[in-house]
C-alpha cells in the first residue's frame, strides 16, 4: 500500500514537471518572437530615415546647382557688358558674333544633331523582307498535296475533300461546300477561306433525269432514300416536267439540298 502511494506521488510530480517545462518553452518562444518583431521594426525605421536623408540631400544639391547656374549666367552677362557687347551677342551696327552661342541654342543644336544621327542610323538598317503571299488553291483541280498546304488541313481532311468532290459528281460549285464535310466547321474554314476558290468553268452539271441510281445514292445531297424516290418520279414524267422544284413539292428532296443542287444546273 505504501509503495502504491509512493508511485502515484512520483507520477504526480512528473506530470507537474512536464507541464512546467511545456509552459516554460511556450514563454521562451513568445519572448523570442517579441524580440524579433522589435528588432525588425527598428531596422525598418532606420531604413526609412536613411531614405529620407538621401532625398533631402538630393533636393539640396539641385537647389545649389540651380543657384550656381544663375550665378554663372550673371557673370557671363557682366563680362559681355564690360566688353561693350550686348548680352544677346549683337555687335554695333547690327552685326552678331558668329562663334558664340547662347546656352539654349547650344542645347537645341545638340538635340537636333541627336535626331539627325538617329535618323541616319535608321536609314542604314536593311529593309524588311517582303513575304510573298501563298498561292491560292482551286478546289476542283487540287490534289491532296495542294490541299495539305491549307491552314488546318492535314492528310486526313485532304483525302476527305477529294472524296467529297467525287461524290458531288467531280466538282465543287462553291467554297462554302467544304463546311458540308464532317469535321470542317466554320471555325476551321475561316482559317483558310482566303486561300481557296472555285473555277466555275470546271463545274460539272448534274443531270438527275439520266443519272444512275447508285450515283445519286452516293451523292451527299441526295442519299439512298431520295434516289429511289427520284427514280420512281422520273419514270412518271417527261424531262421537261422533271425539275428540282417539282422534287421539292413532292417531298422527295429537302429545301436545303435543292438549293445546293441548283448550283449545278
Amino acid at each position: 500500500m505504501w509503495e502504491k502511494e509512493k508511485i502515484s506521488n512520483r507520477l504526480s510530480v512528473g506530470l507537474i514537471a512536464l507541464v512546467f517545462i511545456f509552459l516554460s518553452l511556450q514563454f521562451a518562444f513568445f519572448v523570442a518572437k517579441v524580440i524579433e518583431i522589435r528588432k525588425y521594426n527598428k531596422e525598418l525605421a532606420a531604413v526609412s530615415s536613411e531614405e529620407g536623408g538621401e532625398s533631402s540631400a538630393t533636393g539640396g544639391e539641385s537647389s545649389v546647382t540651380g543657384g550656381g547656374g544663375s550665378a554663372t549666367e550673371f557673370g557671363q552677362n557682366q563680362s559681355r557688358k564690360s566688353d561693350g557687347v550686348p548680352s544677346d551677342g549683337a555687335l554695333p551696327g547690327g552685326q552678331r558674333k558668329g562663334p558664340q552661342q547662347t546656352g539654349t541654342s547650344a542645347v537645341q543644336s545638340k538635340n537636333l544633331s541627336g535626331v539627325v544621327a538617329r535618323t541616319f542610323s535608321l536609314e542604314k538598317l536593311p529593309p524588311r523582307p517582303v513575304r510573298k503571299p501563298k498561292p491560292k488553291v482551286e478546289l476542283n483541280s487540287a490534289d491532296t498535296t495542294a490541299l495539305m498546304t491549307l491552314y488546318g488541313i492535314g492528310g486526313y481532311y485532304a483525302r476527305k475533300i477529294v472524296e467529297f468532290r467525287e461524290r458531288l459528281g467531280g466538282s465543287f460549285a462553291s467554297e462554302e461546300q467544304l463546311m458540308d464535310i464532317y469535321g470542317i466547321d466554320s471555325a476551321r474554314f475561316v482559317g483558310f477561306a482566303d486561300r481557296v476558290y472555285v473555277d466555275t468553268s470546271l463545274i460539272i452539271p448534274l443531270d438527275l433525269y439520266h443519272m444512275p441510281v447508285d450515283s445519286m445514292a452516293r451523292h451527299p445531297y441526295i442519299g439512298k432514300y431520295a434516289a429511289r424516290g427520284i427514280d420512281r418520279y422520273r419514270r412518271t414524267v417527261d424531262s421537261a416536267s422533271f425539275t428540282l422544284d417539282a422534287l421539292l413539292e413532292n417531298g422527295i428532296l429537302q429545301r436545303a439540298y435543292v438549293q445546293r443542287l441548283k448550283m449545278y444546273q
